[in-house]
């Protein structure tokens, strides 16, 4: 037993910690592993042990944490999960639905169609993880003819769509707000790309005078990245020790890797990073996986940082509105700050307007 909180470093990564066996960090990063190593046998098992515990879904305990990762790591589908749920009126997480077949579909459209329904706000979660024709018609004339229930939401269908990725305009034209292909960093000293996470720049903080560092530098001309369709290299500039004290910071990119950034409404002007801080976000260093992941992967158990695909929101979906067209902006990526510097906290959401060249960087935490 350990005595007076006495540090002990993680045997892994020698994190200091105050209690024996892995840090939080090493133990996602095992748990992570495990699941990706499971052969078919074992991954069936897991998904039948999730089945018969469906009672215990929704209660964020071991059924969740196994089926979170299957989604996230294994990108299984999930349609006989959701009936099983949906038997049992249990409607989280939403993504449970992510592979309803039509007859579901028609089953959550039908309660969602009931005008006395207990669970609108539950449904709609459900549905906006299925991004189909149908639910399409429905989420839009919900959105022109509401329902009773409509009075009780604080929000209407067309937001509701935004947390599976998607949205529609006022013509029923479908937008999309993530995008089709995702790739995560990893840590490689080794490695030599374009595509970067966390580099320490000398230009400083006109707020702070922090050095700046360039969130994300992303080469739109590797081949991996084709999907975004950004032909030439486009570089993210924020202030490490701002980031986390502003409601925002707006880039205004061009595509020879010039950038400038304005941060918006900063807390205040004090400088919390250490020249040692710097010094270890500067020697970390974090390249694009050599192939590609699935969309929920950033949403596991392990934190990490992505380029496309979904993001883990530590509060809640924010898609936000470009401030010169005033459409969506699309989720680029997202990289929470403890895997660029210990003792950062929260996660930075990068979203693009590719018509206009300006990028939003969100940042939320607990």
């Amino acid at each position: 037993m350990i005595q007076n909180k006495e540090a002990i470093p993680c045997p892994n990564c020698n994190r200091i910690k105050f209690f024996e066996g892995l840090c939080y960090y090493c133990k996602q990063r095992e748990f992570r592993i495990t699941i990706e190593s499971l052969n078919e046998e074992e991954l069936q098992l897991m998904q039948e042990d999730i089945l018969q515990n469906i009672d215990e879904m929704d209660k964020w305990g071991e059924v969740y944490k196994n089926f979170n990762s299957l989604v996230a790591y294994r990108d299984i589908n999930t349609s006989e999960i959701a009936r099983a749920a949906f038997e049992k009126n249990i409607f989280y997480p939403p993504v449970i639905y992510k592979d309803s077949d039509a007859e579901l579909q028609e089953k959550l459209i039908a309660t969602l169609l009931d005008p006395d329904t207990k669970y609108p706000s539950q449904i709609l979660s459900c549905l906006s993880q299925v991004p189909s024709d149908r639910v399409l018609d429905v989420f839009y004339e919900l959105e022109q003819h509401p329902l009773p229930w409509r009075k009780n939401l604080y929000v209407g269908p067309a937001r509701y769509a935004e947390q599976g990725g998607w949205t529609f305009d006022q013509e029923k034209n479908r937008i999309q707000l993530i995008y089709p292909t995702c790739y995560v960093f990893i840590v490689d000293e080794s490695a030599n790309q374009s595509t970067k996470l966390g580099q320490l720049l000398e230009e400083k903080c006109p707020n702070c005078q922090c050095n700046l560092m360039n969130l994300m530098r992303i080469d739109g001309t590797d081949p991996r990245l084709a999907f975004l369709n950004l032909p030439g290299i486009i570089t993210i500039p924020t202030c490490p020790n701002c980031c986390s004290l502003s409601d925002k910071t707006l880039i205004r990119y061009q595509l020879n890797g010039e950038s400038s950034m304005e941060l918006i409404e900063p807390y205040g002007d004090e400088n919390y990073l250490t020249e040692e801080q710097l010094k270890e976000l500067a020697e970390r260093q974090y390249v694009l996986s050599p192939t590609a992941k699935p969309l929920y992967y950033p949403c596991g158990e392990e934190e990490m940082a992505n380029v496309g695909g979904h993001a883990y929101w530590i509060q809640d979906f924010q898609y936000d509105d470009c401030p010169d067209c005033q459409q969506k902006m699309k989720l680029l990526g997202s990289v929470p700050l403890s895997t660029i510097l210990e003792g950062l906290e929260g996660t930075e959401y990068i979203e693009i307007c590719t018509d206009c060249q300006v990028i939003s960087v969100l940042h939320q935490q607990t």
